[in-house]
Parts: structure tokens; sequence; C-alpha cells
């Protein structure tokens, strides 16, 4: 006797927390759930651009505009690695440019360059998609 009682009171102590949250879903003033918009609405937000490895972009890159050497950072003898994040739309134009790394000297020069790119549009599924990459661009001195 005492092991049903002991079982009753677990089971209405167990049960009674989602019994109380659905005899108030009931209630008429309760709001149905907030549903979240899809690529079909037309509130929508753009798809993100899909991250592509900087070697899957080198493969598309069909125009390549070489950067100019800053004559102050070359009188200076600065070299290096200018890294740069960009957004290649469906056309496979340079949609947006951010530097993540990079000697001062030699990011506007890469920077300007890059933006002259052109790559064959990335396809997903047969259609052209933006993508996100990261750019290498190296500047080095000729020794003399």
């Amino acid at each position: 006797m005492w092991f049903s009682r002991t079982l009753l009171a677990i089971v209405i102590f167990c049960c009674a927390p989602g019994w109380a949250q659905s005899s108030s879903a009931a209630e008429p003033d309760s709001k149905p759930p907030q549903q979240t918009p899809d690529s079909s609405s037309p509130g929508a937000e753009a798809p993100q651009p899909i991250h592509v490895s900087a070697a899957v972009s080198q493969g598309l890159l069909v125009h390549r505009v070489q950067p100019s050497y800053p004559s102050r950072a070359r009188k200076k003898g600065i070299q290096g690695t200018v890294s740069i994040r960009a957004v290649i739309d469906k056309e496979g134009r340079i949609a947006d440019v951010r530097t993540v790394s990079g000697p001062d000297e030699l990011t506007d020069a890469a920077v300007k360059a890059v933006k002259q790119w052109r790559y064959k549009p990335y396809l997903l599924n047969g259609a052209a998609v933006e993508v996100d990459t990261l750019i290498r661009v190296d500047f080095t001195l000729q020794s003399r």
C-alpha cells in the first residue's frame, strides 16, 4: 500500500508542471508561437555568402590585376602579404572587401587591385551564388 501511495506522489510531482503548462495553452488569451521568416518571405534577409577556400576561389579567377608597389613602401624596404576577406557576387565581381592583415603601407594597393579582379561565378546546384573567401596578395621587392 505504501508503494502505491509513493508511486502516486511521484507521478503527480513529475507530471504536475507539464500538466499546468498544457492547461494554460488552452486559454483563449494564449498566442501562437512566433514563426521565423524564411527566404520566400518578402521581409526575409538576403542569404549569407557561402564560404569557399582560397584554393577554390583561386581556381575560379579569370582576370587578375597586379597591384602597383607603393613607392613609400618600396623606399622603406617593406615587403609582406596582405590578407583580404572578400565577397564575390553572382556575376564574379568583388562585391565587398575587408583587410584582415598585412603591412599598413601595402593594404591600400592590395585592395585597389583586388577590387578589379574577376571570377567565374561559383555554382551551387546549378545556380550562381555569392561566396566569401580569403585572398592573399604578396608584395616582394626584387633584389638588385
